[in-house]
Protein backbone atom coordinates (compact mmCIF):
# COMPACT_ATOMS: atom_id res chain seq x y z
CA UNK A 1 0.00 0.00 0.00
CA UNK A 2 2.89 2.32 0.66
CA UNK A 3 4.07 1.96 -3.16
CA UNK A 4 0.49 3.07 -4.22
CA UNK A 5 0.56 5.78 -2.07
CA UNK A 6 4.05 7.26 -3.66
CA UNK A 7 2.67 6.77 -7.17
CA UNK A 8 -0.31 9.05 -6.34
CA UNK A 9 1.94 11.94 -5.34
CA UNK A 10 4.30 11.33 -8.21
CA UNK A 11 4.21 14.59 -9.86
CA UNK A 12 5.65 15.02 -13.74
CA UNK A 13 6.88 17.74 -15.21
CA UNK A 14 4.74 18.35 -17.96
CA UNK A 15 6.66 21.26 -19.60
CA UNK A 16 8.03 20.71 -23.25
CA UNK A 17 11.79 20.94 -23.47
CA UNK A 18 13.57 18.80 -26.13
CA UNK A 19 11.66 20.62 -29.63
CA UNK A 20 14.29 23.15 -31.37
CA UNK A 21 13.18 25.13 -34.06
CA UNK A 22 14.12 22.67 -37.05
CA UNK A 23 16.64 23.99 -39.13
CA UNK A 24 15.14 22.77 -42.59
CA UNK A 25 13.18 25.61 -42.28
CA UNK A 26 16.02 28.30 -43.41
CA UNK A 27 16.87 25.70 -46.78
CA UNK A 28 13.08 25.83 -47.25
CA UNK A 29 12.54 29.56 -47.03
CA UNK A 30 15.88 30.13 -48.80
CA UNK A 31 15.07 27.90 -51.64
CA UNK A 32 11.21 29.48 -52.21
CA UNK A 33 12.47 32.72 -51.61
CA UNK A 34 15.05 32.80 -54.43
CA UNK A 35 12.50 30.20 -56.71
CA UNK A 36 9.47 33.20 -56.53
CA UNK A 37 12.52 35.82 -57.00
CA UNK A 38 13.74 34.68 -60.04
CA UNK A 39 10.27 33.96 -62.00
CA UNK A 40 9.34 37.27 -60.96
CA UNK A 41 12.70 38.63 -62.54
CA UNK A 42 12.34 36.11 -65.54
CA UNK A 43 8.16 37.15 -66.20
CA UNK A 44 7.97 40.65 -64.78
CA UNK A 45 11.29 42.49 -64.32
CA UNK A 46 12.89 41.80 -67.83
CA UNK A 47 9.60 43.56 -69.30
CA UNK A 48 9.27 46.86 -67.46
CA UNK A 49 13.00 46.93 -65.68
CA UNK A 50 11.65 48.96 -62.41
CA UNK A 51 14.10 48.65 -59.81
CA UNK A 52 11.89 49.91 -57.21
CA UNK A 53 8.89 47.31 -58.19
CA UNK A 54 11.98 44.24 -57.89
CA UNK A 55 12.74 45.83 -54.47
CA UNK A 56 9.59 45.62 -52.91
CA UNK A 57 8.57 42.54 -54.16
CA UNK A 58 11.74 41.39 -52.74
CA UNK A 59 11.07 42.67 -49.00
CA UNK A 60 7.48 41.48 -49.26
CA UNK A 61 8.50 38.00 -50.59
CA UNK A 62 10.73 37.32 -47.64
CA UNK A 63 7.92 37.64 -45.18
CA UNK A 64 6.10 35.54 -47.24
CA UNK A 65 8.32 33.15 -47.96
CA UNK A 66 9.13 32.66 -44.42
CA UNK A 67 5.00 32.90 -43.06
CA UNK A 68 4.24 30.04 -46.22
CA UNK A 69 7.13 27.88 -44.93
CA UNK A 70 6.08 27.92 -41.28
CA UNK A 71 2.76 27.76 -42.18
CA UNK A 72 2.77 24.22 -43.84
CA UNK A 73 5.96 22.85 -42.04
CA UNK A 74 4.42 20.33 -39.19
CA UNK A 75 7.59 20.65 -37.18
CA UNK A 76 7.54 24.29 -36.58
CA UNK A 77 3.37 24.22 -35.88
CA UNK A 78 5.00 21.17 -33.06
CA UNK A 79 7.82 23.54 -31.64
CA UNK A 80 4.60 26.17 -31.63
CA UNK A 81 2.34 24.42 -30.05
CA UNK A 82 5.07 23.25 -27.12
CA UNK A 83 5.46 26.57 -26.33
CA UNK A 84 1.67 26.96 -26.18
CA UNK A 85 1.31 23.99 -23.41
CA UNK A 86 4.29 25.52 -21.67
CA UNK A 87 2.09 28.55 -20.96
CA UNK A 88 -1.02 26.70 -20.33
CA UNK A 89 1.21 24.60 -17.82
CA UNK A 90 2.31 27.33 -16.07
CA UNK A 91 -0.96 29.10 -16.23
CA UNK A 92 -2.25 25.90 -14.46
CA UNK A 93 0.12 25.59 -11.83
CA UNK A 94 -0.17 29.20 -10.77
CA UNK A 95 -3.77 29.02 -10.06
CA UNK A 96 -3.07 25.43 -8.46
CA UNK A 97 -0.60 27.07 -6.28
CA UNK A 98 -2.69 29.97 -5.61
CA UNK A 99 -5.66 27.42 -4.03
CA UNK A 100 -3.16 25.28 -2.08
CA UNK A 101 -2.19 28.76 -0.43
CA UNK A 102 -5.55 29.59 0.09
CA UNK A 103 -6.45 26.30 1.48
CA UNK A 104 -3.43 26.18 3.67
CA UNK A 105 -3.01 29.71 4.80
CA UNK A 106 -6.64 30.99 4.85
CA UNK A 107 -6.21 34.19 2.87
Amino acid sequence: SIDKKDEVFELKDRYIREIPYPNSVVFETASLFLVSNYLYHVNVYKRNRNYLSFGAFMLINAFTSFNLVEMVNPSVRRFYAAHVNNIQEDHHRTQINSIYRRSVYKY
